[in-house]
């Protein structure tokens, strides 16, 4: 602590004027700093990469772009799907709970005869409806299946376009190992 404070002080025992000037005073014989700082400064720079390796670049960067479609086009057929299930269950559980209404009704028919000629009308009317809600169930089953059809397409869409951006992926690799290789050929010699 003492030496500190024997650092802190001026040849009259004063306090120097503060950390900046005590910093600048103990700097002074330093002659290699101004040099640290002009180096940092500068930028470093960077080798320019052929025409073929920015080609390469720019078809990669084309085929991620690809793929990101890709993949919002199956999210959004996914959740197209989803919503068709969720319609295809609850159509289905109105046509059950339709079917077992008809079921009790047609009990009730043979139950009470005088009580089903009043309710004809209307057991026609849910049986149109039942009738048009299986259909509906049908046509969204077909939806389904071509969703499905539709999503294993674009899951061998998907595959392909890895498989290519991989072989992109593995040129690239090769031509940048050549050229580093080249490059230290030139550098041996």
């Amino acid at each position: 602590m003492e030496r500190k404070d024997k650092e802190l002080k001026g040849s009259s025992n004063d306090v120097i004027g503060g950390y900046h000037k005590w910093l600048k005073s103990r700097t002074q014989g330093i002659t290699w700093l101004p040099k640290l700082k002009s180096l940092s400064g500068e930028k470093a720079k960077m080798p320019e990469e052929s025409e073929e390796v920015q080609a390469l670049k720019a078809e990669l960067e084309k085929t991620r772009v690809a793929k990101d479609k890709l993949k919002v086009a199956v999210t959004r057929v996914r959740k197209e799907c989803d919503e068709l299930k969720d319609i295809n269950m609850t159509a289905a559980e109105a046509l059950e709970r339709d079917m077992k209404k008809a079921r009790k009704e047609k009990w009730s028919k043979n139950k009470f005869r005088g009580a089903l000629l009043g309710s004809s009308n209307e057991l026609k009317l849910r049986k149109a409806k039942r009738d048009k809600s299986k259909m509906e169930s049908l046509m969204l089953e077909d939806k389904l299946k071509s969703c499905q059809s539709l999503k294993r397409s674009l899951k061998e869409q998907l595959r392909k376009t890895e498989e290519n951006l991989l072989i992109i992926i593995d040129q690239y690799k090769e031509k940048v190992n050549l050229a580093a290789s080249h490059e230290q050929m030139l550098e041996d010699e």
